[in-house]
């Protein structure tokens, strides 16, 4: 690699639409989607986990939890 000199965007999903996640089923109060975004790693393994709304719509609202692991060199 270049040191992070330069970057490439890369698309890792489908875009979605926070709002469709709808309320919490705790406190029925509206939550921000990042509230819900965790990451665990070492030097060798990364695991993330995060609230994702692309199967929920304004009507039918749906939140899904996503996670993915990620091996390093």
């Amino acid at each position: 690699t270049d040191g992070g000199e330069n970057w490439t965007d890369q698309a890792v999903g489908p875009p979605f639409d926070g709002n469709n996640g709808g309320t919490s089923f705790l406190s029925g109060e509206n939550h921000l989607i990042g509230d819900y975004i965790g990451i665990s790693a070492s030097p060798t393994i990364a695991y993330m986990a995060w609230a994702d709304t692309r199967n929920g719509s304004p009507t039918a609202r749906n939140s899904d939890i996503y996670g993915a692991r990620m091996q390093f060199a």
